[in-house]
């Protein structure tokens, strides 16, 4: 289950106040920035850096789809994740979304977003891309999910980079 610090901090990114990333970040959420970067590091990608408005809005997205019971880019409310990204105070000149649900570990839903076979692989590509420098990562466990399918966990990673101030 998240922690208390990181269901504040999603509280926090869905009013745009995120500014303080949740410590310590709970081991599912580490994981997957450590096996994200490892493959981009692999791949000639410099690491990309956790940013605290990022954090918020991952998991602010991952709760918003567990406990309004649908898996989709878009918010329950409407917003795209630029947009959500945005109203949260990230001012940036690149973004870019993942979004899992079903997969128990950090392990296998990086590997299912990194083995996708191009051209058929966005998840992949964002991942690969160079030109994103900041991630967030979100999961929620959801023990009694009244989803049509009931997935349980659920995850984002969203990417940016900062515009030029």
């Amino acid at each position: 289950m998240p922690s208390a610090v990181v269901r504040n901090a999603a509280r926090a990114a869905v009013s745009g106040m995120a500014r303080v990333a949740p410590t310590p970040l709970p081991a599912e959420v580490a994981a997957v920035m450590a096996l994200t970067n490892q493959d981009r590091l692999a791949n000639g990608c410099p690491a990309l850096a956790p940013n605290p408005i990022l954090m918020g809005t991952a998991q602010a997205h991952s709760a918003d789809m567990a406990l309004h019971h649908f898996f989709a880019h878009l918010s329950s409310t409407g917003l795209t994740p630029a947009q959500r990204i945005l109203a949260a105070g990230y001012q940036w000149a690149a973004v870019a979304e993942n979004i899992a649900a079903g997969y128990p570990t950090a392990q296998s839903v990086v590997d299912t977003w990194f083995n996708e076979t191009p051209p058929n692989d966005p998840h992949r590509a964002n991942m690969l891309n160079c030109q994103l420098h900041d991630v967030g990562v979100g999961y929620y466990y959801l023990a009694v999910d009244a989803n049509s399918v009931a997935y349980h966990e659920y995850w984002t990673e969203d990417f940016g980079t900062l515009a030029s101030s």
